[in-house]
């Protein structure tokens, strides 16, 4: 069951995490390169990273942080006539909260799309690592520079208290050779046994963001959706997957936590105060049939999508127009209505579920 909170420092906390500005302490200004001779050692996963991984050599090691956790080591095949560059990237996660893997995926392909500042096509899925003991969460994006005649492949796993990225540049391969070079890599930095070094600790808190107080009798709804994706993640999500992370990324478990809050709020919300409005029109969506592109949307498609759902994003959109819908999915947590349109938000920021490391 999971222990519910509501004090005021956790404000500061939930606004620090979902406004992506937090910056550790002993992060760098600017990366650092690490200079080795032989294999490099990663300290604290005891990870090796040898300066000739079969056709591979090691080109650079670079330390984001001062403790040299986080860093990314860069391989070359210098003896393909194209050039195939593979980078492993490790960093610390901290704690399992919801929403981190989506996060830390989108920050990743923002910075990719960044770096190369040329015109290119993605494609985006989720990807499952099945280890020997435990499974790991991730999601990959296909970047291809068609003037350039290069693609790009971003992997992110989540693995317990770690992130490991792959990413995986050449101006030859096609994604499926990239891939087996994905999983080549990943027989000797396999996810798992980063989950197997300090696995999330399943007794999950439910941090409640104090100023949900204000919506009075709506509060109970949003609690009550929080602990339905609880439940769900309880009984459809096995152990050895959830001490990697979360599951977030499951669409399955925010149209069930949606619709316990439309159910619960049903002919007992407030629709004076913003959380009321959010119950209203989420039950207008909902009544549509549209409640999954809404949630696709609003999570920018980084989503596990079961097989029998199919989304019809045509359909909401001549929906939205015809019914004078707009769906804020960029702003905040209000629920903002101006001459006939509204703009709804999911209660980001109500409430934050959070698996704690193993210490």
């Amino acid at each position: 069951m999971a222990r519910i909170y509501l004090y005021m420092k956790y404000l500061f906390v939930l606004f620090l995490l979902f406004s992506n500005i937090f910056v550790s302490g002993q992060d760098r200004f600017s990366p650092e390169l690490i200079k080795s001779r032989g294999t490099y050692t990663h300290k604290s996963t005891k990870l090796n990273f040898p300066e000739l991984i079969d056709v591979y050599q090691r080109k650079s090691i670079y330390s984001f942080d001062k403790q040299n956790e986080n860093i990314e080591v860069a391989y070359e095949n210098q003896r393909s006539p194209n050039t195939v560059v593979v980078k492993i990237h490790l960093s610390p996660a901290g704690d399992g909260t919801e929403g981190r893997l989506r996060q830390e995926y989108l920050m990743s392909l923002n910075s990719t799309q960044i770096l190369s500042s040329k015109e290119f096509t993605v494609q985006q899925y989720p990807i499952k690592r099945y280890g020997t003991k435990y499974i790991c969460n991730g999601f990959r994006a296909i970047l291809h520079y068609p003037k350039q005649e290069q693609t790009n492949h971003l992997s992110v796993y989540e693995c317990g208290s770690w992130f490991l990225k792959i990413d995986i540049s050449s101006t030859s391969l096609d994604s499926t050779q990239i891939v087996a070079i994905e999983n080549s890599f990943l027989t000797k930095y396999d996810p798992g046994f980063l989950t197997a070094l300090k696995p999330l600790n399943l007794k999950s808190d439910l941090l409640i963001a104090p100023g949900l107080k204000k919506f009075g009798v709506n509060t109970k709804h949003v609690i009550n959706s929080a602990l339905k994706k609880l439940k769900w993640v309880n009984e459809n999500v096995s152990e050895n997957e959830r001490v990697s992370g979360f599951p977030d990324l499951y669409l399955a478990m925010h149209i069930q936590a949606l619709n316990e809050l439309i159910l619960s709020g049903s002919g007992d919300t407030n629709p004076d105060n913003e959380l009321g409005k959010l119950i209203n029109n989420l039950s207008k969506v909902s009544g549509a049939g549209f409640l999954a592109e809404f949630i696709m949307k609003h999570y920018k498609m980084v989503m596990i999508v079961p097989e029998n759902i199919k989304l019809d994003y045509e359909g909401f959109a001549k929906w939205q127009d015809e019914n004078k819908f707009f769906v804020d999915f960029h702003g905040g947590n209000s629920m903002i209505e101006n001459k006939n349109q509204f703009a709804i938000d999911l209660p980001k920021g109500c409430y934050l579920i959070v698996y704690r490391q193993n210490k």
